[in-house]
């Protein structure tokens, strides 16, 4: 079989090959890696796996990663993929040994199948930053960046994006001092695995740590810079290293029910929002911005009504995330995580224990695959 394989891989042309790998899973792409060390040259080529990233994405598929993190139980941390569109469960698998260990983590963000995890220091020192693919098990270290954040002085928000134009996975970090100070900023990238520093920006007050990115843009929930209550988006191009601001829908609270806002994500490749009532979080409002940057293209999609529970979130392909207590064979009572179809107005379970579980929404890809510093999990 072996010199069958190798023959093969001899007199298939190399465009044929590129062509065939790139259209296949993540999984398969990673068997068929090990049949020739041609074709692992190749798959772990940047180029072939940017390709593999668009054609996977221009079919709609994803999953979402329902993490465990039960702090008193090491064998209840795990991962479980579920396919986005069905959900469906697709494979349970382990999370790097980082999470297995640890007590304190954080999920700061997803792009393109990587999840980034910030680990809490327990001592004096910096807080640690990891980024992780689940679909292939490949896990990342980043090296410590300039500035720490782990003592009571300083606090950071942190996003990750893809920058398209060079290949290229970068996180950005802000670290606030409590007492007074000039907020620092500093960009990791991929591609160099190193840390620069961002001198002279204009550096915002981030509220809000959830991010979304979206065409190399980091969007975080904020207040305006402008100053007043009214949430706002703020942005940072990672290409550009610039910051900027985005409004939110400017009549989202109807009538007497005012609402708050409770995520951001991308669905359709467009930026899209969550908002619940305040008198009654059942009741929930979907919101798109059709245009990039246009303020008056937000549009609703779409009112609903839960049947219970809080909303947590949105997927990539648009179900509302949210949990709803459930009470087990001896009478506990848990919160469950739930996924509501607009489009059909249906419920699915999708397990998990709110208290101790996150749901991130992610994209298949081969993302990491080659870098340097990697390891499977």
């Amino acid at each position: 079989m072996a010199r069958a394989n190798a023959t093969l891989s001899r007199h298939l042309p190399p465009e044929i090959t590129f062509d065939v790998l790139s259209r296949l899973p993540a999984k398969t792409v990673m068997r068929f890696s090990c049949v020739c060390k041609e074709w692992h040259a190749l798959v772990c080529d940047s180029t072939f796996v940017t390709t593999h990233l668009k054609r996977s994405s221009s079919t709609g598929g994803g999953y979402m990663a329902l993490i465990a993190d039960n702090d008193y139980r090491a064998d209840q941390k795990f991962c479980t993929l579920l396919c986005e569109k069905t959900c469906t469960k697709q494979a349970k698998v382990e999370p790097p040994p980082y999470l297995l260990e640890s007590r304190n983590f954080v999920n700061i963000g997803s792009c393109n199948g990587l999840i980034c995890f910030k680990i809490y220091a327990c001592t004096e020192e910096c807080s640690t930053l990891y980024m992780w693919n689940p679909i292939i098990g490949i896990f990342k270290p980043l090296p410590p960046s300039f500035f720490c954040d782990s003592d009571l002085d300083t606090s950071a928000t942190l996003g990750i994006a893809f920058h398209a134009s060079t290949s290229d996975y970068k996180v950005v970090k802000i670290t606030y001092y409590h007492r007074g100070g000039t907020p620092e900023v500093e960009i990791y990238s991929l591609s160099t695995d190193s840390w620069k520093r961002i001198n002279g920006a204009t550096v915002p007050r981030v509220r809000c740590p959830e991010s979304a990115s979206l065409n190399g843009i980091i969007h975080w929930l904020n207040t305006p810079l402008k100053g007043g209550w009214e949430m706002a988006i703020t942005t940072f191009d990672v290409g550009e290293e610039l910051f900027g601001e985005m409004a939110l829908p400017i009549n989202y609270d109807e009538a007497d029910a005012r609402y708050s806002i409770e995520s951001i994500v991308v669905v359709e490749e467009c930026l899209t929002s969550l908002f619940a009532s305040l008198n009654d979080r059942r009741h929930c409002s979907v919101w798109m911005m059709k245009e990039y940057g246009v303020e008056a293209s937000w549009t609703k999609l779409y009112n609903i009504c839960l049947q219970g529970g809080e909303p947590y979130g949105l997927s990539v392909n648009g179900k509302v995330l949210h949990t709803a207590e459930r009470t087990d064979a001896t009478s506990k009572i848990t919160e469950e995580y739930i996924a509501y179809d607009p489009e059909n107005s249906t419920y699915t379970q999708l397990g998990g224990t709110a208290f101790y579980s996150d749901i991130v929404t992610i994209k298949e890809s081969l993302g990491l695959l080659g870098c340097k510093g990697c390891v499977f999990s």
